[in-house]
């Protein structure tokens, strides 16, 4: 019980992480709830403004508005970059700040039925391609990688970082295990190259 869970948290001062239950949203986004029509994130983003959503907030909300296309960015800073350039009558952004918390999955998934594109931005390296394989995976979704291929690695690659330890063999490893794995191109050539790429190296604008 919830009564139960703060006594746990209160006798080993653990607190429970915040980062959990709330995203990050930008776009034409409206939904109702209990009988009321709430259309603040959209509004907001008229003025280049993201939201941020709880999850008490999404708690039994239906969706009744938004655009045909979303955008889940691994990074804030990244995330921030990309809505100064985009519609947000044309597309609706997510920021999963690492790997998606359960409140995103479960928004992703509640949109499956109303976008046609769904596309992913993340760090080019293995951290990054097996976030986005988590995302497809936990959500049942086609998510699609976006600016995460060779050539816009290549375009990049004076701002490459080398890798790190046993980085590369553990591409290896991913590569043999799971040679159909989503971004294999990409990760053959940080394999190769044996270096990285930050996603905040990547300008938005390069798409």
């Amino acid at each position: 019980s919830e009564q139960r869970q703060r006594a746990v948290l209160d006798q080993t001062r653990l607190q429970l992480d915040s980062s959990a239950t709330r995203i990050l949203v930008f776009g034409d986004l409206v939904f109702s709830k209990g009988g009321r029509q709430f259309s603040y994130v959209a509004e907001h983003a008229m003025f280049g403004e993201p939201v941020l959503l709880t999850q008490a907030q999404l708690t039994d909300a239906a969706v009744d508005g938004a655009p045909s296309r979303l955008v889940s960015i691994e990074n804030e800073t990244s995330f921030y970059d990309y809505i100064e350039q985009t519609d947000c009558r044309r597309e609706l952004v997510v920021c999963s700040m690492g790997q998606a918390n359960r409140l995103l999955v479960r928004f992703i998934k509640s949109l499956a039925g109303r976008m046609s594109e769904f596309v992913h931005w993340g760090d080019l390296d293995r951290s990054g391609v097996l976030i986005l394989d988590s995302l497809r995976r936990r959500t049942g979704l086609d998510i699609r990688p976006l600016l995460m291929d060779v050539a816009t690695f290549d375009r990049h690659r004076e701002l490459a970082l080398p890798l790190a330890g046993s980085e590369h063999d553990q591409i290896v490893s991913l590569l043999q295990r799971r040679p159909d794995i989503i971004c294999t191109d990409l990760l053959r050539r940080i394999s190769e190259t044996r270096t990285w790429l930050e996603q905040e190296n990547v300008l938005p604008a390069s798409y």
